[in-house]
């Protein structure tokens, strides 16, 4: 009965500091992909247009905010689309550094490739592309 009231307690003077923390969530993906372009058949239309994952994260951000109230997180995403001449190694060793607690990478193939030898640490990344 002791134990369950010092946990109570512990919870209830814990929540105030909790209340304070913020976490960010990085979307990493390139300004003009060109697996996101259009794909027009010969009668103009376009069916198979493809989507970033980026309105799935921003969703599941929104959703996460009742949660994040109740155990005193506020979740923030942060959205990066990079020209592909900038170096994506350089920027994902940034975000590690500003504190990001998470990396959504929507990148092709090619540029993943490159980037994993090039990080250390390796901070928590999501290759999020849809192949």
């Amino acid at each position: 009965m002791i134990v369950r009231l010092l946990a109570i307690l512990w919870v209830l003077w814990a929540a105030p500091l909790a209340a304070q923390q913020r976490v960010h969530i990085a979307y990493l993906g390139l300004a003009d992909d060109p697996y996101y372009a259009a794909q027009p058949v010969y009668t103009g239309l376009s069916l198979k247009d493809r989507n970033r994952p980026l309105d799935g994260a921003r969703l599941a951000v929104k959703s996460a905010r009742v949660l994040g109230r109740a155990i005193g997180v506020q979740v923030i995403l942060d959205e990066y689309l990079l020209p592909e001449d900038e170096d994506v190694a350089a920027v994902v060793a940034r975000l590690e550094e500003e504190g990001v607690f998470a990396i959504l990478l929507d990148l092709p193939a090619p540029v993943m490739d490159s980037l994993l030898p090039k990080v250390d640490p390796v901070p928590t990344l999501f290759n999020i592309r849809q192949i």
